[in-house]
């Protein structure tokens, strides 16, 4: 099912630009389900301790998972529309957007906000989650995402982004329930299928920048040392990251519905 479809139906007629698109995370009903299924799904074939999976929504009408009192809200894996609009057409970031909104294009996190150490300009200590994260500190780049999250199982929090391994130490119950070190790191990967996004000797994620068409060149043993260098400024290294970003989903997405029946009509 491609969810973005579902829910931007004109697409398939005409092209959109990135601000008509009417927003798939917390509204689509079949993609919180399906990501229920595969959650307690999962969690039992990896032998994750859970007593409650349920659907709900917030006063603000946006659809998430209750998992024993910790509220889990969807996430776009894709490369950031906002930064795309600046390099590409219209036409190209709707193909991208739509080849990577079916299941393996998404995940759930945490919404739980934490205090990252900056004040606002009104004066009030900036709050973000995982999420909004990923966002401020990576521009979205899942890639880099995985590299945080192994950094902090590994306790290499100082080889990762200061304000993005402080948000993770915030949601540190629930990276526990998939256990500690390596251990942990190598359950998270499995529990949601991202074996295809990590180098299976290293553990490093694969830097999606490094795509050559085929297979990706290197893997990512640092993070950027710069906030503007998560997205490349060379266009032909940017679009080498927006093919290695859809190829990983696309893998993900097909790795996902064949690893189990319930999971083929996602």
């Amino acid at each position: 099912m491609n969810y973005f479809i579902d829910l931007n139906p004109i697409c398939t007629d005409k092209c959109i630009s990135p601000n008509e698109y009417n927003m798939v995370d917390g509204k689509s009903e079949p993609l919180i389900n399906n990501m229920r299924m595969f959650l307690v799904t999962q969690f039992k074939k990896y032998k994750i301790d859970f007593k409650t999976c349920d659907v709900d929504k917030n006063d603000y009408g946006t659809l998430g998972l209750n998992i024993d009192g910790t509220r889990l809200t969807c996430d776009y894996l894709g490369p950031s529309t906002y930064y795309a609009s600046q390099k590409m057409t219209n036409e190209d970031i709707l193909k991208y957007v739509i080849s990577t909104r079916e299941f393996g294009g998404h995940i759930i996190w945490p919404s739980k906000l934490a205090c990252i150490g900056r004040v606002g300009n009104n004066g009030s200590e900036i709050m973000k989650s995982i999420n909004t994260a990923r966002s401020y500190c990576l521009r979205e780049r899942l890639d880099y995402t995985l590299y945080e999250i192994k950094q902090w199982y590994f306790d290499e929090k100082d080889k990762g982004t200061k304000i993005f391994q402080k948000v993770l130490e915030a949601n540190r119950n629930w990276f526990n329930k998939f256990g500690e070190g390596e251990n942990g790191f190598s359950t998270f990967i499995k529990v949601f299928a991202f074996q295809e996004c990590i180098d299976p000797i290293s553990l490093n994620p694969y830097d999606f920048e490094s795509y050559n068409g085929c297979e990706y060149n290197e893997v990512i043993e640092k993070a950027k040392k710069d906030i503007d260098n998560y997205i490349p400024q060379d266009l032909k290294t940017y679009k080498n990251y927006i093919e290695g970003t859809v190829y990983a989903i696309q893998k993900r997405n097909n790795s996902i519905k064949n690893s189990h029946k319930s999971f083929q009509k996602f």
